[in-house]
């Protein structure tokens, strides 16, 4: 059989349901706490109103406040490892 699902069906035929759940538990707990201190942190790394060096153009109301925690937590990650 040779398709999209020819995969899947060998592995849970040949290892059972529960293998395509390994790996599952480490994703979600790593996405939890890179999403709670990215989302935590982004309402508070602002960038003030008309100072942002990059023209963004007509974009949707707050992408320049995301893009001002994206560089500043880059900033921060540099810093850190610099240190």
């Amino acid at each position: 059989m040779h398709g999209v699902l020819a995969g899947p069906l060998q592995v849970v035929s040949s290892e059972g349901l529960s293998a395509l759940f390994i790996g599952l538990t480490p994703t979600v707990c790593r996405n939890c706490i890179w999403n709670s201190i990215y989302y935590g942190t982004m309402h508070v790394v602002r960038w003030p109103q008309g100072s942002c060096c990059l023209s963004l153009g007509a974009e949707a109301p707050g992408s320049r406040r995301m893009l001002g925690s994206v560089v500043a937590m880059a900033a921060l990650a540099a810093r850190r490892t610099a240190d």
